[in-house]
């Protein structure tokens, strides 16, 4: 596969796809001047879930054709367990966490997952990681939030953990999860004081470090019928609240996960803050021109 880099700043467009001869060579023609990563991804194991991965950065120049030789690998075998807060007795049915790629040039496309049911004893292996990844939580679950992620006893819950691109094992991976979320809820009213259904809104944490897609501290909510909302499953701190059309640009275009759009957003937002197992409740005004 190849694709602009992140890093060129360039537009990016659809990936290009060559698939390999039988000896391994690939090419790809009509390459414009710029920036690209040029990914592999293999099968192996005999039909198991791991893949070998390969990337390379290239800069195409328009004047001589560029050989980019690539070596894949399996990555890294991550091993972990998924634990519950100690001050509780309760077990979540199921918890689905996830390691999302961070930087698409340096990790596979796709997110690795994995599903942790009430019986077992919350231990989870994942092969085949690369790259900088996430801890981030799939599926939430009403009242549980991720209290804690760590990698070796490295935060990586909002700050991403570099697995890199060389076969290794990666063992002591914490996950912790708690029953204490808090919730936030409230009703959306126009000028008038009217409630309003066609409105979407906005939740995000008052810490910059939590913008990123997938952040359980960033959501986007839909009031019902009679103008009401909930975010519920959230991590306790302080947050922005804003109600905006639910056909306005930001809501559409996906941008109201961009993290320029979310500070952009502060000024007309109202700040909440929660604690654990606490629900609060805010009135919102639909904001005008957003």
């Amino acid at each position: 596969m190849l694709a602009v880099s992140q890093r060129s700043g360039g537009i990016l467009l659809e990936p290009r796809v060559a698939p390999p001869t039988a000896d391994g060579t690939y090419v790809f023609e009509n390459v414009p001047p710029g920036d690209y990563v040029v990914q592999a991804s293999v099968p192996a194991g005999g039909g198991g879930r791991t893949t070998e991965f390969a990337r390379a950065d290239v800069t195409v120049t328009g004047a001589e054709p560029v050989q980019v030789p690539l070596r894949a690998s399996p990555g890294a075998r991550v091993r972990g367990r998924i634990t519950v807060d100690a001050q509780s007795s309760r077990r979540p049915p199921v918890i689905d966490i996830g390691l999302p790629a961070v930087d698409l040039d340096q990790s596979m496309m796709g997110g690795t997952s994995m599903g942790v049911p009430l019986d077992s004893d919350g231990s989870f292996e994942v092969p085949s990681v690369t790259g900088p990844r996430r801890v981030v939580l799939l599926s939430p679950l009403d009242g549980w939030y991720v209290k804690a992620a760590r990698v070796q006893g490295v935060e990586a819950l909002d700050a991403p953990f570099d697995f890199g691109s060389e076969a290794r094992t990666v063992d002591d991976v914490e996950v912790v999860v708690s029953p204490a979320a808090a919730a936030i809820s409230g009703k959306v009213f126009d000028a008038a004081g009217e409630a309003r259904t066609d409105s979407a809104v906005v939740l995000f944490s008052a810490d910059s470090s939590r913008w990123y897609r997938q952040s359980q501290a960033l959501r986007l909510e839909r009031p019902s019928q009679n103008g009401e909302f909930r975010a519920g499953s959230l991590p306790p701190g302080s947050y922005y609240v804003v109600a905006l059309s639910d056909v306005s640009d930001i809501v559409t275009s996906g941008d109201w996960q961009d993290p320029a759009t979310l500070d952009k957003l502060r000024s007309t937002a109202t700040e909440v803050s929660v604690n654990e197992s606490e629900s609060r409740s805010v009135t919102l005004r639909l904001a005008v021109g957003q």
